[in-house]
């Protein structure tokens, strides 16, 4: 059996592959079961978010970019792709 490191790094992989073939939610959904065995990867939550900006969804997006964005922060002490995930759908919200 896989590692629950391996499955992660299997469903990030499963889940780039949807998104770059614009499948976006099967994207999430590779996504949201990485986060399940890692909720602490922000990586996910950021890559996530992007699947959920693409696919419309744009308060989860933001959400998921907010929680991406803490995690780097507080685990690396710098920002992440989320942060500009997030400042854009800030944006989006403000305009709409």
């Amino acid at each position: 059996m896989a590692s629950s490191a391996q499955m992660v790094l299997d469903f990030k992989k499963s889940g780039n592959e949807a998104f770059q073939t614009g499948r976006y939610q099967e994207a999430i959904a590779m996504y949201s079961m990485a986060i399940e065995l890692d909720p602490t990867n922000e990586v996910l939550f950021s890559n996530r978010s992007a699947a959920f900006c693409k696919g419309g969804i744009h308060d989860q997006a933001m959400d998921d970019a907010d929680t991406a964005r803490t995690q780097s922060r507080a685990m690396k002490g710098k920002t992440c792709r989320a942060t500009q995930n997030f400042e854009c759908l800030q944006r989006r919200r403000v305009t709409v």
